[in-house]
């Protein structure tokens, strides 16, 4: 019979193990920004070290193997630590998705963090205090006193991330936004009913096929969202530009206006000729962190609308006058060329239009936009052949 426990056991963990594996090669760099991609590959990796560590421990308890007891303290120890990091490192992912001021912030970082580093201390001193763990005479894990902080550290940063979101998803208008923090908000449901069945039951594997769930549901959204978002630049592309802009249009205003903002940037085609075509693209891949930067700064949407040419949207509450923008877009791309020790510098010309009325369609406000961006771009021009 316990066999038979065994092999069920540890057929879930492998089937987890390989979904993940599956996961992990065809997880690609086009599928969301950059560091999204490479954050969700490390909560991959990470979950894939616990599920080996897992069958280790349970081959163990099942006596088909026999651990030396320091050996197999130091993987339980580890086991934990690994659970504590997913969930921050899941945190972190949520929160860059919902890209609000305090994902920016580096004081809440350090008050996440330090939680976990005093996690981390705890988990490897039980290795000699047995406050998380314990082993009887025959080598048979037992929980120690201090058992449920690992349930409650990870519970802590899932619930975290989720209320943020789901608070957010709440008061969000815009259906597209508030369509996605929900997504984020519903990843913790999983995890969270499989680790308080293991709390109260034990024995069985319910954090990982929870957790391998919710995996699953980010792999799809991901999959889901890639149909939105610029293979090139990790923005939003065009298609989605346009929904969001059916969404927040219906509660423009004079009282509640935005502001479209285009911008293409300056001699792109001499960067393209001078530099070749690689360069180019890492020119817009810099120009598109610098929106990134902006809109969480003004809580904006930026997309690339086509070639080199970038579109902004910002709600008139979220910015006290429109130069600002091409103001702050100017100054981003000074300190990024110079921290990316760019061989030159990056410009661009803009232009903006408000919509004050959900009748007004997008492509008025785009024409209304791009006239003043190319009346900007010939004042340049005017004034550089003056130098």
């Amino acid at each position: 019979m316990a066999g038979n426990y065994l092999i069920a056991y540890l057929e879930i963990l492998g089937l987890c193990f390989i979904i993940c594996a599956i996961f992990l090669v065809k997880v690609s760099r086009d599928m969301g920004s950059e560091r999204e991609v490479r954050t969700f590959k490390w909560m991959l990796r990470i979950f894939m070290i616990m599920l080996v560590i897992d069958s280790f421990t349970q081959m163990h308890y099942k006596e088909a193997i026999r651990l030396p007891i320091p050996f197999l303290s130091f993987l339980y120890s580890c086991y934990m630590l690994m659970l504590g990091l997913l969930a921050i490192i899941w945190l972190y992912y949520a929160e860059q998705r919902i890209d609000r001021p305090i994902s920016h912030s580096r004081k809440f970082w350090i008050a996440m963090i330090v939680p976990f580093v005093a996690y981390g201390v705890i988990c490897f001193a039980s290795i000699k205090t047995r406050w998380m763990y314990d082993f009887d005479s025959n080598g048979i894990y037992m929980r120690g006193p201090l058992f449920v902080l690992q349930n409650v550290f990870a519970y802590f940063y899932f619930m975290f991330s989720g209320l943020h979101a789901l608070i957010l998803g709440i008061r969000e208008r815009v259906g597209t936004r508030r369509s996605m923090l929900f997504q984020l908000a519903s990843f913790l449901i999983a995890p969270m009913l499989a680790g308080s069945l293991q709390l109260v039951v034990g024995g069985y594997p319910f954090v990982a096929a929870g957790i391998c769930l919710a995996t699953v549901f980010i792999f799809v959204n991901i999959q889901s969202d890639l149909v939105s978002v610029d293979s090139l630049t990790g923005l939003n592309n065009r298609r989605r530009s346009e929904l969001f802009f059916e969404d927040l249009r219906q509660y423009a205003s004079s009282q509640t206006p935005f502001y479209l903002f285009m911008m293409d940037l300056d001699r792109f085609k001499m960067i393209n000729d001078n530099f070749g075509h690689l360069e180019g693209d890492r020119a817009l891949q810099i120009f598109a962190e610098a929106l990134r930067r902006l809109d969480g700064e003004y809580h904006g949407f930026s997309a690339r609308y086509g070639g080199d040419e970038f579109l902004t949207i910002i709600r008139g509450e979220d910015i006290n006058r429109p130069e600002e923008f091409a103001e702050k877009l100017s100054f981003y791309l000074k300190l990024l060329c110079r921290e990316r020790e760019s061989q030159y510098q990056l410009s661009a010309s803009v232009g903006w239009a408000s919509c004050t009325d959900p009748g007004t369609p997008l492509s008025d406000l785009i024409a209304d936009a791009d006239n003043m961006l190319y009346r900007n771009k010939e004042i340049k021009a005017g004034a550089a052949h003056i130098i």
